[in-house]
């Protein structure tokens, strides 16, 4: 025969069976409420991509907004970027933060250059000995 037997209505750890369909249902709610709240939390992570280059030409099409071409060596083809006023340029030497329209001193200048991911638009620019 068994040595313990359980009481009627309950499990055979002794916990009342109604206590564990309660815990249940509270572990599927917080579980449905962290998959509900996830996307939200989600949306506030923002990922970019950034790489130094060799040297970039800076092309306006407007007083705010252009082109930058950027080569990661000096015989590679350079990579095509786009820049608009919401671009930031970067002064590490002075810890400064400029506006796009002295995106023009970097010029022919290596950089650091920092976009959105699978987009060519440009977030900041850190340019190399400006």
């Amino acid at each position: 025969g068994c040595l313990f037997k359980p009481k009627p209505g309950s499990n055979l750890y002794g916990r009342d069976s109604r206590e564990l369909e309660m815990r249940k249902d509270l572990r599927a709610f917080f579980l449905s409420l962290l998959c509900c709240m996830s996307p939200a939390l989600s949306a506030e992570v923002f990922y970019e991509n950034s790489s130094e280059f060799a040297k970039i030409d800076v092309e306006y099409r407007t007083k705010t907004a252009g082109v930058i071409w950027a080569y990661r060596c000096k015989d590679c083809l350079p990579i095509r970027f786009m820049f608009d006023d919401r671009t930031i340029v970067e002064l590490l030497r002075f810890k400064t933060r400029l506006g796009v329209e002295e995106l023009k001193g970097a010029d022919g200048l290596p950089a650091l250059v920092t976009w959105k991911p699978n987009t060519k638009q440009v977030l900041r620019v850190l340019p190399m000995g400006y």
